[in-house]
């Protein structure tokens, strides 16, 4: 977390109003939380107000009064485990103030809630969380997370891989310029994004591991557990972390996009589901953890099928006789090395063949891939910086990451959010997109087939015209219940939060074209 004070006070001495604000980022977006911090006044620990960064722009404040409404982003916020864990671990830093100025007593009786009681006596003072020495009128870009206290912790050069948004941040813009304070590039530089006209808007992000986490909590190792991934399959978060910035473009002339699912057909005669499930029933004794009782069932129904063989219930005269005798021809011919079909033998010899029950069946999601092709033809210099920053912009956003003093392991490249634009709204009669991933820049600086330039100050040469082909892939594959609006951010797919925009984001309506 980073720690911001607010109005250079000290909270454990200050006995007119103060408050503390600290950050904390949750599914990619950027979160400052303001709090009372007056052990003399009467609203000791109170959160006045949340201030959501929602993508690049300009800060929604959330507040309590909110909670009647019909969103109540404040509520859920504050309900989340981000935000519990992020409010335990700022308390944590405040109660070691505290108690190093003598005051514990009575700011312990400052406390009026239950669950402000709750939060101060499970927040352990001195555990590491110190406030870095900040100039509240230029508050820390990032996110420091503090390293667990445990014997197992991640490598050092593995927590540089995982946090590199300032570096990239300040090697693409220049935040000191008003021009580049919102951390957007535009192209062409005169266009009416912010009014009037379509753009395809693309934000870039510090790519979160779907399982982050799951090494090392608190400093002990943390597995997700056999049992865990069992009963409830393999959980994922959010793939956000931060967002680096973005870019807005026109919307290319060619646009399409393809939903697809995999569905093959597949086979399996009477003698192939027969064994199966007798198996099958015989190994759900399992789940309740008897072991014995499964081998003895196991057994139980080799030898129920034995004595069903030898009563004559599989003669000779029997289709499904037939059927067993050659596949057991089949067994014992292969363990002498004879590779046999008894299909084709029994076509052979009576003219029919085993009936494999084929059926198309369901086998899994596909991942979307689509690409666009944006053309550059700047008019002026301003163009022309805008169309060689936005190539970087992408170039660089989808390149891996290493650290240069340990080579065991590099970093993911970032991922990019895109979506169709009219202002700040988003467009519902044109489809949305899931996080992606860039597999592909490619940049033709001859697409006319002949070089062609002028002088350019900056760059010295400028090409007159550049194509630029960005082809994208899903990180995550659309399923039925992402076109569905979930109340309960609990339940919420993380994917379609990241896709758009959180909790306090966009949601589908019924005409609109969803994913």
């Amino acid at each position: 977390m980073s720690y911001i004070p607010q109005k250079n006070c000290v909270p454990a001495t200050k006995t007119g109003a103060c408050t503390q604000t600290f950050r904390f980022d949750y599914k990619g977006e950027d979160y400052r939380v303001t709090y009372d911090a007056n052990v003399n006044g009467t609203r000791f620990l109170g959160i006045p107000e949340i201030k959501y960064q929602k993508g690049i722009g300009f800060p929604i404040l959330l507040s309590p009064k909110q909670q009647g409404k019909p969103d109540g982003e404040y509520e859920r916020l504050t309900k989340t485990p981000e935000f519990l864990s992020a409010w335990a671990n700022e308390i944590s830093a405040f109660k070691g103030q505290i108690q190093k100025d003598g005051r514990t007593a009575q700011a312990e009786k400052a406390l009026q809630t239950q669950a402000q009681k709750d939060t101060w006596s499970r927040s352990n003072a001195g555990t590491g969380y110190n406030r870095p020495n900040s100039n509240p009128g230029n508050p820390p870009v990032n996110s420091i997370t503090p390293k667990p206290s445990g014997p197992i912790e991640l490598p050092e050069v593995i927590e540089k891989l995982q946090d590199t948004a300032d570096a990239t941040i300040q090697s693409l813009f220049d935040l000191s310029d008003p021009k580049d304070a919102n951390q957007i590039i535009s192209y062409p530089t005169d266009a009416y994004y912010e009014n009037s006209q379509d753009c395809v808007y693309i934000e870039q992000f510090e790519y979160r591991a779907p399982q982050a986490g799951s090494f090392t909590q608190n400093g002990q190792l943390n597995p997700p557990g056999l049992l865990q991934s069992i009963r409830t399959g393999l959980q994922r978060g959010s793939n956000l972390k931060r967002v680096i910035g973005a870019v807005r473009l026109p919307i290319p002339n060619q646009l399409a996009i393809s939903n697809g699912v995999s569905w093959a057909d597949d086979r399996a005669n009477a003698l192939e589901a027969g064994a199966f499930f007798t198996a099958l029933g015989a190994a759900q004794n399992l789940t309740g953890g008897n072991i014995p009782d499964l081998l003895k069932g196991m057994a139980s129904g080799t030898i129920d099928l034995a004595n069903f063989i030898g009563s004559g219930g599989l003669s000779n005269n029997t289709t499904a006789g037939l059927l067993l005798s050659s596949f057991i021809s089949q067994y014992a011919l292969g363990k002498i090395g004879i590779n046999v079909d008894p299909g084709q033998f029994i076509a052979r010899a009576t003219g029919t063949t085993i009936n494999p029950n084929l059926e198309l069946l369901f086998n899994g999601p596909k991942l979307r891939n689509f690409s666009f092709a944006f053309e550059f033809a700047p008019n002026d210099d301003k163009d022309a910086i805008a169309s060689r920053r936005i190539m970087r912009f992408f170039r660089q956003g989808m390149a891996p990451k290493k650290n240069r003093d340990d080579l065991i392991f590099i970093g993911s490249p970032n991922v990019f959010r895109i979506t169709y634009k009219n202002g700040d709204r988003r467009i519902k009669g044109l489809n949305a997109f899931k996080i992606c991933a860039l597999t592909a820049c490619e940049v033709n600086f001859t697409p006319e087939g002949v070089y062609q330039s002028y002088d350019d100050e900056r760059a010295v040469s400028q090409p007159v015209r550049t194509t630029m082909t960005l082809s994208f892939t899903e990180l995550t594959p659309i399923f039925e219940s992402d076109y569905i609006n979930e109340r309960d951010p609990n339940k919420i797919d993380p994917s379609v939060l990241d896709a758009l925009g959180g909790i306090a984001g966009d949601e589908f309506s019924r005409d609109d074209i969803g994913f």
